[in-house]
């Protein structure tokens, strides 16, 4: 049976609640399917799911399953399905968004609970692999830390889309294994389709549940936490503000070439 926050943004006291908590947080681009891939978990609409470039969660946004079905040897755990606001979101700048995760995972953290996994959604039906897509999975690999790489699993979401064609879908996903993801795979990553049903969503967790590093935190927690360093000096904290002030250069750039070209018309 699943169960949902009705106070999304916080963590759960595990202590009061009487239960250990095992979170897998959901990541990944806007629009590349998160919420639906929790909703599909809990087998009900409990999140809102956008078709836009702006994502409709705002905050971490924690559904709870109680009990964990299948998955003997853990009585006494709950599972937290955690949707994320989505990366590249034309409202909110990604320093921002992780930031938000930060405090909602630090947090979870200092009530005891264990990270199952990380799961980061791609959609296959986007052409391309682009500056921002990498600069995405840099975070992907600042927020996880090289030994928790094992239980970050790359899930691949549109399979059942019917606007592009079988062998160019196997073509985009060979060509992610091969090129783009290959570094963060080397490490340990895995690379799963999600079939928009619950068998499909339900192999993933499972997987990640039988994993020997659910003790391990992410590096995130680690500096967060156990080394008391602040979110701007962790490691992915650095990494969003260089990609920030990228962006930023790069908009100056164009404003300023909208400018001469605006003189030019004139």
């Amino acid at each position: 049976m699943a169960h949902t926050s009705s106070s999304p943004p916080k963590a759960t006291n595990t202590t009061m609640d009487g239960f250990k908590d095992i979170v897998i947080p959901v990541l990944g681009p806007t629009g590349s399917g998160k919420s639906t891939f929790v909703n599909t978990v809990l087998g009900s609409a409990e999140v809102e799911v956008g078709h836009h470039t702006t994502s409709c969660s705002k905050e971490p946004y924690p559904a709870y399953v109680l009990p964990i079905p299948d998955s003997p040897g853990f009585e006494g755990y709950r599972l937290v399905i955690l949707d994320t606001p989505g990366f590249d979101d034309t409202s909110v700048a990604d320093v921002d968004i992780l930031k938000r995760i930060a405090e909602w995972l630090a947090e979870s953290r200092h009530m005891g609970a264990l990270v199952g996994g990380v799961l980061y959604l791609h959609d296959i039906t986007i052409k391309r692999f682009t500056s921002t897509a990498s600069n995405h999975l840099n975070l992907l690999s600042g927020l996880c830390g090289e030994d928790c790489m094992k239980k970050t699993v790359l899930v691949i979401t549109n399979w059942d889309s019917v606007t592009i064609d079988e062998s160019s879908k196997l073509r985009r996903e060979k060509d992610m294994k091969e090129k783009h993801w290959k570094p963060i795979i080397q490490q340990g990553a895995t690379v799963h389709r999600f079939l928009r049903n619950r068998d499909s969503a339900w192999a993933i967790i499972d997987m990640l549940l039988k994993s020997d590093d659910l003790q391990k935190p992410l590096l995130l927690q680690t500096e967060l936490v156990d080394r008391n360093i602040a979110f701007p000096d962790t490691t992915v904290g650095r990494k969003a503000h260089f990609v920030e002030e990228q962006k930023k250069g790069g908009r100056k750039k164009q404003k300023k070439f909208m400018d001469r070209l605006g003189c030019v018309i004139q």
